[in-house]
């Protein structure tokens, strides 16, 4: 956050209650991003076997990998699905030497063949092993109970941050960008 210094910071990773924007909230950040839980929302265009995958996961089904790395190779966290589990058994090898490349594990609405370590991670519409595709989840598995619809993970989350505000004693929520009254400055 000093590094940042008069810039928003919007904090992310591992970030799945109220609990947790809080604490983001009171080490400076202006916000905080959920991504994996609104990827288990009703609302949201994730497969239903996406969404369900993610439910049952735990912090320790998911891995820092280059594993689904055809159309973007960067690391990411994704769930250790059959396709993650083949190409580290086979000892994380590069483009060209995966087990199982080339192979169709899904198909688009209209028809477009997904081949295993595609990036894309499964939507609604999608047919064939979906759970094979990149199923992207972060840290915040652990805090996922439930599919609610978005409006209602909102509520959830709000009442657990001014909760756990409760349990810290009111202390004030202030960010370099606040005034001691909560008004953003200028």
């Amino acid at each position: 956050m000093e590094e940042a210094k008069q810039k928003p910071v919007i904090a992310s990773g591992g970030i799945g209650n109220g609990v947790a924007i809080r604490k983001a909230l009171l080490a400076g950040a202006s916000a905080a991003m959920l991504g994996t839980s609104f990827v288990a929302t009703l609302e949201s265009n994730g497969h239903p076997a996406d969404k369900h995958a993610i439910l049952a996961a735990h912090v320790e089904d998911t891995a820092l990998t280059v594993c689904f790395q055809d159309g973007w190779p960067a690391t990411h966290r994704a769930l250790r699905n059959r396709t993650f589990v083949l190409w580290d058994a086979a000892g994380c090898p590069p483009p060209g030497k995966r087990p199982g490349e080339g192979e169709t594990v899904a198909t688009t609405p209209d028809g477009t063949k997904v081949l295993r370590y595609d990036y894309r991670s499964p939507y609604r519409g999608m047919e064939g092993a979906v759970t094979q595709c990149a199923l992207y989840a972060g840290r915040s598995v652990d805090f996922i109970k439930d599919i609610p619809a978005a409006g209602e993970l909102v509520e959830r989350l709000w009442q657990e941050c001014k909760a756990a505000h409760d349990t810290t004693g009111g202390t004030v929520l202030r960010s370099r960008n606040r005034s001691k009254d909560g008004r953003v400055q200028r």
